[in-house]
């Protein structure tokens, strides 16, 4: 089984980071060229369709270790530490490199 989520890490990292640097840069372009409720709708379609992308691997890790998760608890946190190895770059990008910018756009504002 552990084989099989490092074969699933070695695929699944690189797609969920490529989604994250295209998801970044698509609501980059968008708000660069839109604004106001097109900025959201196009926002939205574009979220749509990278979600899968980003939770695949978590269903793809689930479903092939679904019996071992059953039998032990291991087996289940060993998923979970894989799907976080997936994840983890793809979401450092998003979150600490190119936040600033996402937020200058008006994507990601915090709250006062």
């Amino acid at each position: 089984m552990i084989i099989e989520i490092f074969k699933t890490i070695a695929i699944g990292a690189p797609v969920v980071f490529v989604t994250a640097y295209a998801y970044v840069h698509l609501l980059l372009c968008i708000a660069k060229f839109s604004a106001g409720i097109v900025k959201l709708v196009l926002s939205m379609v574009v979220y749509l369709a990278s979600c899968p992308l980003f939770v695949a691997p978590l269903i793809f890790l689930v479903d092939d270790a679904r019996f071992a998760i059953k039998e032990s608890t291991w087996a289940f946190g060993y998923v979970v530490a894989g799907y976080a190895a997936i994840a983890a770059p793809g979401f450092y990008y998003l979150a600490k490199i190119k936040i600033q910018e996402l937020q200058r756009a008006g994507y990601f504002l915090p709250e006062y």
